[in-house]
């Protein structure tokens, strides 16, 4: 038996204490300033031969600056526009990697022997997963949304010199390196939205500025982290989350790695599942030499998901939020995680469909001897004398401090409540 618990991790927006987070922009300051991005979230929409880009990220280093996102030729300064944080959330919450505790009961058995099984926890679920939503912004915001408003523009210039003069009348200055990544945009037919930010005081610490949403006619998926390494401190992280139409996306110019997945971890040993799955990401990078790597973490329809983290399946209108306007149910959710030092990004992410939608997720099970025969366990592989459910005396099916055994689900970005059966 055991009580279900709620808590909070943040692996999606904070790995580790060394990584920073790339976005697919640059930041330009005043002559003397330093702005930094740690922590960044890219929602990728692609359909019908049109992409829409929502960008999260956040700053540290000075109140007022500008921000430069490249764009195709001709792009129409109506389709750049501030949308709230809710949805990026809510995206990051619905496919993030996640911890499952699981009875015997769950597994091989059904407590509940009534005609309607699955009524009392269909019940307890909702108004579980309703109270942590209600609750979420408050949850997710690790630095808070900085008290700023923006200014967006495009800008089309034929010359970093001429943006360089053009930032200037803003009092923000290109150092010799930013001159230089600007310019191969440029001369590749780039232009830019600009994005004038003016925060209420400069920040103590980092804070997320609202998300910019820009959308324009393209049959390719790229995404420019080029630029997104001016602003790097060191090894960068950016987690990519993709809606199609065409099955899971993967990433065709830079290798792949994966991570160890549906096993058991052992929480006795200390620490905390957040370090447990950075500790992971950071084997698989190192493994591979370092350089620039990417992990699939989630992949599946948004309509539904199993287990689900906290408010279930994507609903609609999050999705025409995000840009999304065809058929939920023909849609695939996609959750790349990319790490790469800036010295190995020799090209922008060029992504692209792999015209199938297998239902995958980066899940782990809370460790329970007597469910050894079921799982390997974690960093350890299968126990050579496992326990089993069979030979366990001490689970309990039935309810455990109002909630229903066999509950508890963590995602990376939070916790929530689900009714699970084994996938």
């Amino acid at each position: 038996m055991f009580s279900a618990r709620l808590s909070l991790l943040s692996l999606g927006l904070c790995l580790a204490p060394s990584a920073a987070q790339a976005f697919c922009g640059t930041y330009v300051g005043s002559a003397g300033d330093t702005l930094l991005n740690r922590q960044s979230q890219v929602v990728m929409v692609h359909d019908g031969g049109r992409t829409t880009l929502t960008l999260s990220s956040d700053f540290v280093g000075a109140a007022t600056f500008g921000m430069l996102i490249p764009v195709p030729a001709g792009f129409s300064e109506q389709d750049a526009k501030e949308i709230s944080a809710g949805p990026v959330k809510r995206i990051d919450v619905y496919d993030a990697p996640r911890l499952v505790e699981y009875t015997c009961d769950d597994l091989h058995g059904n407590s509940l022997k009534s005609g309607c099984a699955s009524c009392a926890g269909s019940l307890a679920r909702g108004l579980l997963s309703g109270l942590l939503m209600d609750n979420l912004p408050a949850l997710l915001d690790v630095a808070g949304i900085a008290p700023a408003t923006l200014g967006i523009r495009t800008i089309a210039p034929t010359s970093v010199a001429e943006l360089a003069d053009d930032l200037a009348l803003d009092g923000f200055v290109l150092n010799e390196e930013s001159s230089r990544v600007l310019d191969s945009y440029i001369q590749g037919g780039s232009q830019f939205v600009r994005v004038k930010v003016d925060a209420s005081e400069d920040p103590a610490s980092a804070m997320w500025l609202p998300p910019v949403q820009i959308s324009y006619p393209s049959e390719m998926m790229t995404l420019p982290i080029k630029l997104g390494t001016l602003n790097a401190g060191g090894v960068q992280d950016v987690i990519v989350h993709v809606i199609g139409t065409q099955g899971e996306v993967g990433i065709s110019n830079y290798p792949e790695v994966t991570i160890e997945s549906e096993c058991m971890w052992e929480d006795s040993l200390g620490g905390n599942f957040s370090q447990f799955y950075s500790e992971l990401l950071d084997k698989a990078y190192e493994d591979n030499g370092g350089g620039a790597v990417w992990v699939k973490e989630y992949s599946w329809a948004p309509t539904s998901c199993d287990p689900c983290t906290a408010g279930g399946p994507l609903d609609e209108g999050t999705l025409r939020d995000l840009g999304f306007e065809g058929d939920p149910n023909t849609a695939n959710v996609t959750r790349l995680h990319v790490r790469f030092d800036p010295g190995a990004v020799s090209e922008d992410l060029m992504l692209y469909p792999r015209n199938h939608n297998p239902n995958w997720q980066q899940r782990y099970i809370s460790y329970d001897k007597a469910l050894e025969s079921d799982f390997p366990i974690c960093e350890k592989g299968w126990s050579e004398d496992p326990g089993t459910c069979e030979a366990d005396t001490g689970a309990d099916a039935g309810w455990s401090g109002g909630l229903p055994a066999g509950w508890l689900l963590a995602g990376a970005a939070a916790f929530g409540l689900s009714r699970r059966r084994r996938a």
